[in-house]
Formats: C-alpha cells, structure tokens, sequence
C-alpha cells in the first residue's frame, strides 16, 4: 500500500512503499530519517510521475540540478562584441553592459594587460559573457558578428 511521505528538505511530496526509517526523496536526493513510525493513510492518488534522480551509495552535500535555465541579456551581442574586439581593451564592452567598475579598471590598464581582454573576446564569442545583472549576453539567430 502506498504511503504520501513529504519530504522536509525541498517540500515535494512522493508515493513511498517503504516501511524503513531511512527513505530517499527522489526529487533532491535527500535522505529522510523517519522520527515517527509510518502511518497508513490509503491510497495515494493523483500524485504525478516521480523524477529518475540517480541515487549513489555516499550521500553528497551539493543539491540536485533541477534545470539547465540562464537568464538572457536585453543587450545586443552584436554591440557587445563590436565593442570587445574594437575598443575593448579600454573596458567600452564594459560599460556598454552595465559593468562600470572593471571598466576603469580596463580602461586604466589596457584591458588588464590585455590578459582580461582576451578572457572576454572567448566569454563573448562563446555566449558565456554576462551583463551587470548576471543575465547571458547570447547571439540570436541571424545576428552578425559585427556591426558593419
């Protein structure tokens, strides 16, 4: 008989058939010791399909990835990436996403010594540069590489 079992670390309730002190949420891959015996309390209905999360023999501090979700840029790529290649090591990419501080910094030393300006010419052509507020700055289909 299936049992509703509430799991107290991410609130997500499951189905469990265990009548063991020490059960597994399959949604974060806790272990939740049981304080109190198991109760029955009837069929368990409407509860929907669980998630397949692998379950190892050690049990890991670090929480389960729950989705592979970023937040995107409202600034332009093409704009950004203009800005990087061409007046970048004076931080102008910089400024142009929000990022006022590094921008003196680059501006004062060249773009750290032209290290730092290499460092955001790959973030920015792999789409992994982000603006002041952490969201993504991505190429969207059809954006050239350049402004010309």
């Amino acid at each position: 008989m299936l049992i509703k079992v509430t799991c107290p670390h991410c609130g997500q309730q499951f189905p469990s058939d265990d009548k063991s002190e020490i059960i597994r949420c399959p949604y974060c891959a806790k272990r939740i010791i049981q304080t109190e015996p198991i109760v029955d309390t009837g069929q368990v209905t409407n509860i929907p399909d669980l998630p397949s999360v692998p379950v190892s023999p050690v049990e890991t501090q670090q929480p389960a990835i729950k989705s592979h979700q970023y937040l995107l840029s409202s600034k332009s790529w093409r704009m950004t990436s203009t800005l990087c290649f061409s007046l970048g090591v004076f931080g102008a990419h910089r400024f142009y996403t929000g990022k006022y501080i590094s921008g003196v910094i680059w501006a004062m030393t060249f773009g750290v010594f032209g290290v730092g300006w290499l460092t955001d010419v790959v973030m920015v052509l792999t789409g992994h540069f982000k603006d002041k507020s952490g969201a993504v700055i991505r190429r969207r289909d059809g954006e050239r590489l350049f402004l010309l």
